[in-house]
């Protein structure tokens, strides 16, 4: 298309299959270097939107932060040498010395500017102890560093510490010159009493950057005291001039039955464009102390108090001013003396005061996090119990979901085009049926939106197993070590509620809640009897999985029940019959998203017949009855679904395996198959006869080398058949 003011080329989005004709890609080029922003969001993406450039001064200046351009990627190779030593020049003298050089071609089929490839590093380090008296244990250190790279240098893994770049204020700096860091040192060493070492420094990268740095690092344990401590002062000059103080430290005393402290961590970084002393954009400074006291270190059963502030200043015309003031107070609690029974807690409070709302755009609030964990193990093991507990208060943020195609089998979901309008909307992606179609994946954007929000976190497993007590014993104890039960409870809860009863309790697993933010609970449990036994079994199991989100254009929930009884009897050691029968419910809800509301009422049947002569061989039949119920509010849809199936297994021991099933399955539905409810009452079928099956072999072809060859199909009434293939290697090192 062509701008009114006569710009071409203009892309416009559409969704019209006459009028799309482009692919187009963009990319982010910074703000006022592009010619489009980002309108609104897709399942699928983003969508941009042309913004004309103005004038100004006969100048054209752009208003865009994206460009539909995207960069190419040639094939590159990179190689890297190194050769090092240590060398022990004298019992008081060490020497360290690296070479490395680097080959980095950014394009092998081009010989353009080939002659910037090659680079050099060199390091040397150099250290020389000398004693400061006959009867001390104290020695005088002396050292020195020197690295050099060329510009064309290329290392193939990072070798500077990470916050190399903030330590020298060189964060927005580009270090791609010649470049030199000399540090030269002297302090003492005491063995076990510590050490302290002062230092002085510079970096120079030529045409971009000069700092220089001194240092001091303390490590110091004299008597029943330690003092930890590091802490630099660096100054630059070029490209622009700053400088920048900063300390951490922790002075401890070590009493008896406990240990009493202080720490504190202090950073004042000032930029400046020139010597007038006005500051400029970069600059802060904070202050952050803590007092504590603590049990030993040598006891088992440990705990601690601390409280402590924050301040913070930022700039505000040309100096730095106060905006913030946090005050903290904490304690734990570690009890491990006893293996069998731990238990661990800690809560922390916080207080956030803002002192000037202009500078900064947090605001004020308490928060504060709660945590407990505890495991036990009792009665000789029949008791298994691990609890945790956590309970905050914070932010939780909007979410925003985009879905990008993968390979099929290797995604989660599958886009189903319910109105053939060939556009992916958000009510066309569903959990894959198929696991061999699952050809999405959902991915978390970030978005700047946040609610306020107290979270808490609880999981709690329980196993019980009389067994382990009374497998011996005799009577009604022998009967009741045939039991056992494994229970399981989880919650992730979010919720706005200014009720501090209602937020801090993790069993309210309600999705309906208007206050919940976002949750996700499991609750599952299983009861069994002779579970151990080669002749038969019985066990009872209830399911319950709830989910709620978040989303930017509303809540989405989730509910999943299943209650479930399982048989199992080996009626000969070749014959094995099994039966279950289950109830349950699968709900949906969302504020935006059409057709996802709906609340399904389940009823199923499923015996099945297994004959096993050895342990190559396996042959079952099984057959599924279920069926299937709508709300009556949310349009009473029923399905009725008759599952006959068949499976067969080879095993070769050390060679493979071979699998073939068959599933001839025949629904009833009068409903639309073709929405979001459908595809749940259908598990991805059609309404009428449908047959499924699937191959697949497993061949060893060494120790360390397996392959697989599936093969997957499906036909339904009056569409065409589905042949998926796949092939996977598999190698074990």
């Amino acid at each position: 298309a062509i701008d009114s003011l006569g710009y071409s080329p203009v892309y416009r989005y559409t969704t019209d299959p006459d009028s799309a004709r482009l692919r187009v890609s963009f990319t982010e080029v910074g703000t006022g270097n592009g010619d489009y922003v980002q309108q609104t969001f897709t399942p699928n993406g983003r969508v941009f939107q042309w913004v004309a450039p103005d004038t100004v001064g006969g100048l054209i200046v752009r208003r865009g932060l994206y460009s539909p351009v995207r960069v190419l990627v040639a094939p590159k190779s990179q190689q890297m040498i190194t050769l090092g030593s240590d060398i022990r020049l004298s019992d008081r003298t060490q020497l360290a010395a690296e070479l490395a050089f680097s080959n980095d071609d950014r394009n092998t089929f081009s010989a353009v500017n080939d002659g910037d490839n090659a680079g050099l590093a060199v390091f040397t380090a150099l250290r020389h102890g000398l004693p400061l008296s006959r009867d001390s244990t104290w020695r005088l250190v002396l050292g020195a560093d020197v690295e050099a790279l060329t510009r064309e240098f290329r290392a193939v893994e990072r070798f500077r510490p990470v916050e190399f770049e903030r330590n020298w204020n060189a964060l927005s700096v580009p270090l791609d010159n010649d470049q030199a860091v000399a540090t030269l040192s002297m302090g003492a060493d005491g063995g076990k009493r510590g050490s302290a070492m002062l230092s002085a420094g510079t970096l120079q990268v030529r045409e971009r950057y000069s700092g220089w740095k001194q240092g001091v690092d303390m490590n110091l344990h004299p008597g029943r005291w330690d003092l930890v401590a590091e802490g630099s002062y660096l100054t630059t000059s070029a490209p622009f001039t700053s400088d920048f103080l900063r300390h951490k430290a922790v002075l401890a005393r070590r009493m008896t039955h406990f240990t009493v402290g202080y720490k504190d961590e202090h950073e004042r970084n000032r930029f400046r464009v020139d010597t007038t002393g006005t500051l400029t954009t970069g600059s802060y400074q904070f202050y952050d102390w803590e007092g504590f006291l603590q049990s030993p270190d040598s006891v088992k059963n440990k705990w601690r108090l601390a409280a402590g502030q924050r301040y913070d200043r930022a700039l505000a015309q040309g100096a730095l001013a106060p905006t913030a003031t946090a005050t903290h107070y904490s304690a734990s609690i570690d009890l491990m003396s006893d293996p069998r029974r731990r238990l661990a807690a800690s809560f922390t409070y916080r207080r956030l005061s803002i002192l000037d709302s202009t500078l900064t755009a947090q605001k004020p609030e308490d928060s504060h996090v709660a945590r407990i964990d505890h495991d036990l193990v009792a009665l000789n093991g029949v008791v298994t119990l691990d609890l945790f507990y956590e309970f905050s208060s914070g932010l939780e943020p909007r979410r925003e979901f985009i879905y990008v195609q993968v390979p099929a089998g290797q995604g989660i979901y599958v886009w189903n085009d319910y109105n053939a309008d060939g556009i992916q909307q958000l009510n066309e992606f569903e959990v894959a049926n198929f696991g061999y179609e699952a050809d999405h994946v959902r991915i978390q954007v970030p978005t700047n939106a946040y609610v306020r929000a107290f979270g808490n976190q609880f999981n709690a497993s329980l196993d019980l197993r009389p067994g382990a007590a009374w497998s011996e014993a005799g009577g009604v104890r022998r009967f009741l070590a045939r039991f056992s039960d494994l229970a399981m409870y989880r919650t992730d809860r979010k919720t706005g509620t200014d009720d501090l009863l209602r937020a801090i309790d993790p069993f309210r697993i309600a999705v309906d809640d208007t206050a919940l933010t976002a949750f996700n609970s499991s609750v599952r449990n299983t009861v069994y009897f002779d579970r151990s036994s080669r002749t038969w079994s019985i066990d009872h199991t209830y399911q319950n999985d709830r989910g709620k989100t978040l989303l930017v254009s509303g809540y989405e929930s989730r509910v999943r029940e299943n209650d479930q009884l399982h048989l199992r009897w080996n009626t000969t050691p070749r014959w094995t019959v099994e039966a279950s029968g289950a109830t349950g419910r699968v709900a949906s809800g969302s504020d935006f998203i059409q057709g996802r509301t709906f609340a399904i009422e389940q009823r199923s049947v499923e015996p099945a017949i297994t004959y096993q002569p050895g342990t190559t061989f396996r042959a079952q039949l099984r057959f599924e009855w279920e069926q299937k119920d709508n709300a009556a509010e949310f349009g009473g849809e029923q399905a009725l679904i008759q599952d006959l199936g068949t499976e067969l297994r080879w095993n070769s021991p050390g060679k493979g395996s071979v699998r073939a099933a068959a599933d001839l399955v025949r629904i009833t539905f009068d409903g639309d198959a073709n929405t979001s409810l459908g595809n749940e009452m259908l598990g991805g079928l059609k309404a009428g006869d449908n047959l499924t099956w699937s191959f697949g072999i497993q061949r060893d072809l060494n120790d360390h080398l397996q392959i697989d060859l599936t093969y997957n199909g499906r036909k339904s009434e009056n569409t065409p058949a589905v042949h998926v293939g796949g092939a996977q290697v598999r190698a074990f090192f």
